[in-house]
């Protein structure tokens, strides 16, 4: 986000890397107050863009990384989808593990419904027709083939990137598989396996560790404790922070008239607490509740500013005196 000359403030775009982020916004900064205009990177030669060329900007960028370099084939990451027009609608085929994979299922589809080979992507390989059922029922089997990589019972690697990326599940004969929850680590999953397999009873031959003495616990139990276990790991003690567990960084945001306002992302969390308290008192005023004092840095996470005391010499250079 950026103030612009009117004193407004205006989304930037979203990009990849906290620096991306920070540099568009110096190249905001100089265009609309000039190359004197204090920014995060004063020593860099950075092209001054308006607040329009940098959305563009953005977006076209987030375009370069769902697309592919074959027909029928987008990029959400980890997987390729691939999909097919029939008859002017628009049918999936499925998650694929790589690009080509991906590809070559478009191929199958088109042979399938007999569309204009023109637009196959590799006219030199003939490939035998599928259609959009059969193909997503073979892409379905490939992840699944993928998943059981772990040396553990009852354990399997997600196929999207997260923090938690180790599935625990259990079978027993004449009943449906049971989640057991998503788990950090391969070996958490493993206990939480067990842990399910004493509850119902399972023999020790069965188990992950059968000498290993733990607690019995329902699939529903599992659950829940594996979601607050989660839960933790993406919360922050401090007001308007939370964690995002995919880039690895922490995010600070604020609420205001219904909408939400994006801070930015930041690798230390203290950092994340201090910009939203700095967005809560150019807001609110008196009315912020803030995480830190702004004359001592203590935590008073949830204290209103107008509760707090402050030096008569804080009061002027914070400008808290002036009204809301």
């Amino acid at each position: 986000m950026a103030r612009v000359p009117k004193g407004g403030r205006s989304y930037l775009g979203a990009w990849k890397t906290q620096r991306e982020a920070a540099e568009a916004y110096d190249r905001a900064v100089i265009y609309y107050r000039g190359p004197d205009a204090r920014r995060n990177f004063p020593r860099n030669r950075l092209v001054p863009s308006s607040v329009r060329a940098l959305q563009d900007e953005a977006r076209a960028r987030a375009k370069q990384l769902t697309t592919s370099s074959f027909r029928g084939v987008v990029r959400a990451a980890p997987s390729w989808i691939a999909q097919v027009k029939v008859r002017g609608r628009h049918v999936g085929l499925g998650h694929w593990p790589t690009e080509i994979a991906a590809a070559k299922a478009y191929d199958r589809a088109v042979a399938f419904y007999r569309l204009d080979t023109r637009t196959l992507n590799f006219s030199d390989r003939p490939l035998a027709p599928l259609g959009a059922a059969e193909l997503r029922r073979a892409a379905r089997l490939i992840r699944k083939t993928e998943r059981a990589t772990s040396r553990y019972r009852g354990v399997f690697l997600a196929t999207r990137d997260t923090g938690r990326p180790w599935l625990a599940q259990l079978t027993i004969d004449g009943m449906p598989t049971m989640s057991l929850g998503t788990w950090e680590t391969e070996r958490d999953a493993a206990l939480a396996y067990d842990r399910a397999g004493r509850h119902y009873r399972l023999p020790k031959a069965a188990l992950n560790f059968p000498t290993k003495k733990l607690p019995a616990a329902s699939a529903s139990a599992l659950v829940s404790e594996a979601r607050q276990q989660g839960k933790r790991a993406r919360s922050s003690r401090y007001i308007g922070v939370s964690w995002i567990s995919d880039l690895k960084q922490w995010r600070a945001q604020i609420q205001h008239h219904s909408r939400n306002i994006h801070l930015g992302l930041f690798s230390d969390e203290r950092r994340a607490a201090e910009a939203y308290d700095a967005e809560a008192i150019a807001l609110r005023g008196s009315r912020a509740q803030i995480n830190f004092h702004p004359g001592t840095g203590k935590v008073v996470i949830g204290r209103r500013l107008g509760d707090l005391a402050f030096s008569e010499r804080t009061r002027r250079r914070k400008g808290f005196g002036r009204p809301n």
